[in-house]
């Protein structure tokens, strides 16, 4: 699959993750999701098979954004506690995003914050 393809593929489905390379991998799946009235948007996903730090960067650098709003994104190995369905009753965009960042949700191990610019800036807990 070419990059353009991955892209377009990423616009379409930017609710759910970017094709990994690799072919075979396992594409991650979407267990929470909060947008503010603003577009701030908070993500978490389990990624089935664990995850390459490319195969991270594929998925966290397609992630859904709004231009001129953040965007916070983690990724969860398997069998990991994640917040799911906490993330989208949160009241506004930084409990969400707090949601992610304390006991117990911290245990994540890829995140991505997508700045106002639309930078994406990975890390690996």
């Amino acid at each position: 699959m070419n990059k353009l393809a991955v892209l377009c593929v990423g616009a379409v489905a930017a609710a759910g993750a970017l094709a990994l390379a690799g072919g075979g991998a396992a594409k991650p799946e979407r267990v929470g999701y909060f947008k503010s009235a603003a577009g701030n948007r908070v993500m978490a996903y389990v990624a089935p098979d664990g995850m390459t730090e490319k195969q991270a960067r594929d998925t966290l650098s397609g992630l859904m954004h709004t231009p001129g709003r953040l965007t916070f994104a983690v990724i969860y190995e398997p069998g990991r506690k994640h917040p799911g369905s906490r993330l989208t009753g949160a009241s506004d965009y930084f409990t969400a995003a707090a949601m992610l960042d304390q006991p117990p949700f911290d245990n994540w191990t890829w995140g991505a914050v997508v700045n106002i610019a639309g930078h994406v800036q990975l890390q690996e807990k």
